[in-house]
């Protein structure tokens, strides 16, 4: 499945570690999924469909995915997606 045929391109904020971005990373892109992470950039892209929010604090990006009315969801939605080998669905089963 292509990040196209997915349609999920992810961004995430309050999550500082590089290593937990690159794990996030490596299962959007198993599910066919985009993640852009912070080394790439760390300004709010329109383009995003998902934030991941780590820490709840007042970021650019936080406030902006408000703003766009996208869904904002906890790292355990990429794993959860994960354990189910494709993307829930229904993110009002995953609190943020």
């Amino acid at each position: 499945m292509s990040a196209a045929s997915s349609g999920r391109v992810m961004m995430c904020t309050g999550i500082p570690e590089e290593k937990r971005q690159n794990e996030l990373f490596l299962v959007a892109q198993k599910l066919g999924g985009t993640f852009i992470r912070d080394k790439v950039t760390s300004k709010y892209q329109t383009k995003t469909t998902v934030l991941v929010v780590g820490e709840l604090k007042k970021t650019e990006k936080f406030l902006c995915g408000l703003a766009a009315g996208i869904p904002l969801v906890d790292t355990s939605y990429v794993f959860k997606s994960q354990e189910k080998d494709k993307w829930i669905e229904n993110y009002g089963k995953i609190p943020l």
